[in-house]
């Protein structure tokens, strides 16, 4: 019985992370293409365009979702985040949802290499799993991790027609 507790609960926390790590790719695309749309341009700063906001450092899902007008397309990660279950504080608090944006000034986080990016956007998914049959080996909590960074990089001409590459940079699959 020992290993089939083992196999639930391994299970459940692959199923958990598969969910957050969809849930990440699709906020960091949605927040970056919101970026795109009010226009990043080639020589982006943050607080020069309109619709677009840098934070720095990570802000927590739910302060952002309670000031949309502040935080403009970073809300727009936020709601993919919670559309699809993940909330700051939810699950008992046992979720902690939090998203972060520059721009060239800094090196997108967990990137390593990717430093011409003009913006980008992270959005991070930390869950903590109460374990069923690994408890009673003294394991009671499992913890998922997903992370996923979108960016904007400058048109190139090898990229084919201009292509602008707003694109996921990194994943990252923890457990």
């Amino acid at each position: 019985f020992g290993m089939m507790g083992l196999a639930v609960d391994l299970g459940w926390s692959f199923f958990v992370k598969r969910a957050a790590q969809s849930a990440v790719d699709a906020g960091a695309m949605a927040a970056m293409r919101e970026a795109l749309v009010h226009g990043v341009p080639g020589t982006f700063t943050c607080g020069t365009a309109v619709g677009v906001y840098c934070a720095p450092t990570p802000l927590p899902c739910d302060t952002v979702l309670a000031s949309p007008g502040t935080y403009l397309n970073l809300v727009s990660g936020c709601r993919y985040a919670e559309a699809n279950g993940f909330t700051y504080n939810g699950h008992g608090n046992r979720q902690v949802v939090t998203i972060q944006s520059n721009d060239r000034s800094s090196p997108p986080p967990g990137a390593p290499g990717v430093n011409d990016v003009r913006y980008w956007v992270t959005l991070s998914i930390t869950e903590t799993i109460p374990q069923m049959f690994s408890a009673v080996l003294g394991n009671p909590n499992g913890r998922v991790t997903a992370r996923a960074t979108a960016g904007a990089a400058p048109e190139c001409a090898r990229c084919g027609r201009g292509a602008r590459a707003d694109r996921v940079l990194e994943r990252r699959r923890l457990f």
